[in-house]
């Protein structure tokens, strides 16, 4: 048989090579890994100002979760013109007049 994909061939997914499986052993033996080295840089107050906000740089995406953008809509409702809402609003306020205290407080040039 020659070539090609054979069963059991191959390192196993997931496994790591022997040049890191060495780094990861020599890191692990020197006591501090490069994200704790870092936040001990960020943390050190007698390290230049500069130096400690490049280690809190670097080591915010090991610590933190990027946010993603999200856009708010709201889904399938037709957009409604100003005059619409206002109508709507001077509706609900000639029912409750607490309400319209309420309301008067909050509209910026309320014409009342």
């Amino acid at each position: 048989m020659k070539g090609g994909k054979r069963p059991g061939a191959g390192r196993p997914a997931g496994a790591r090579n022997r040049k890191t499986a060495e780094m990861t052993a020599a890191i692990e033996a020197s006591g501090m890994t490069p994200l704790e080295y870092m936040v001990a840089v960020m943390r050190d107050s007698d390290v230049d100002a500069q130096m400690r906000l490049e280690a809190a740089r670097g080591a915010a995406p090991y610590v933190h979760a990027r946010l993603n953008s999200t856009e708010i809509t709201n889904g399938d409702t037709p957009q409604r013109s100003e005059e619409a809402i206002l109508a709507d609003l001077k509706a609900l306020t000639e029912k409750d007049a607490g309400l319209k205290d309420i309301l008067s407080g909050l509209v910026v040039g309320n014409p009342h």
